[in-house]
């Protein structure tokens, strides 16, 4: 297909393959998942993402910043308006849509890690990966049952930081903590009857956070093995804090 063709079936290959990228199992069989809109691609490009495949509307033909895709040399399919509209996970598509190939960054050594525990809220986790990335974190590792990070809300949400942390998950969250430690990590959690943040946060260097799930929080068996436990102060009438509001607290406390 050349740069000139236009993809105006719902049966065409490429577009079946962007449909199988919606599930799980197939970004992971793949290595590859979705990215949408011009600020993420142009983050991705950035970051030296490797960009498998361009999607583009074809009612962008002619558009300055579109061409500069088809100009780049990157893989680039011209999509007819409706079919594209109909690919898109966004309200008002912006008709553009890329494939990149999953990346792990090599850290020589990380120094400050997210580990989310169980959290299921893509735009929750979305918004950990953005905060964590502006706060000066290097990692963030998840459990299974964690959202997966290349979930299309997930993605939006970072706007575009998965591109600069380094993504791990983990099947035995307890053995991860234990081996952290092991490498110096100071391991940090919240809950309810740990220490005040704002009268006794510790200055550290080299430390894991610990996110728990949106309703249940850390497990206990978790807790047992932090280092510290901080809880944030509730002065209103509210019962608990969003877990992605509470990190961004937490996450800045201990680097300021």
């Amino acid at each position: 297909m050349t740069e000139h063709d236009i993809i105006s079936s719902r049966q065409n290959d490429q577009i079946k393959l962007i449909a199988k990228l919606r599930q799980k199992k197939f970004r992971d069989e793949t290595g590859l998942f979705i990215i949408e809109g011009k600020k993420i691609l142009d983050e991705a490009i950035k970051s030296q993402a490797i960009i498998e495949k361009v999607f583009l509307s074809d009612h962008l033909k002619g558009s300055e910043l579109m061409m500069r895709y088809v100009e780049a040399n990157y893989q680039v399919f011209w999509v007819k308006k409706a079919i594209f509209e109909g690919l898109s996970a966004m309200k008002n598509p912006e008709g553009v849509l890329a494939l990149v190939k999953r990346c792990r960054i090599d850290l020589k050594k990380a120094k400050r890690y997210i580990i989310l525990e169980d959290v299921q809220d893509p735009n929750n986790v979305g918004t950990i990966i953005r905060t964590a990335d502006a706060a000066g974190f290097d990692t963030v590792i998840a459990t299974l049952r964690t959202v997966d990070f290349y979930n299309e809300k997930v993605i939006r949400g970072s706007m575009g930081s998965i591109f600069h942390l380094n993504l791990r998950t983990t099947e035995d969250c307890l053995s991860l903590v234990d081996s952290l430690r092991h490498e110096q990590v100071k391991i940090i959690g919240t809950a309810l009857d740990g220490i005040d943040i704002f009268k006794e946060a510790s200055s550290v260097d080299t430390f894991a956070i610990i996110l728990g799930n949106e309703s249940r929080g850390m497990s206990d068996a978790l807790k047992k093995e932090c280092d510290l436990l901080y809880q944030i102060p509730i002065f209103g009438q509210a019962e608990s804090l969003n877990v992605s509001v509470a990190a961004g607290i937490v996450m800045y406390q201990l680097v300021k």
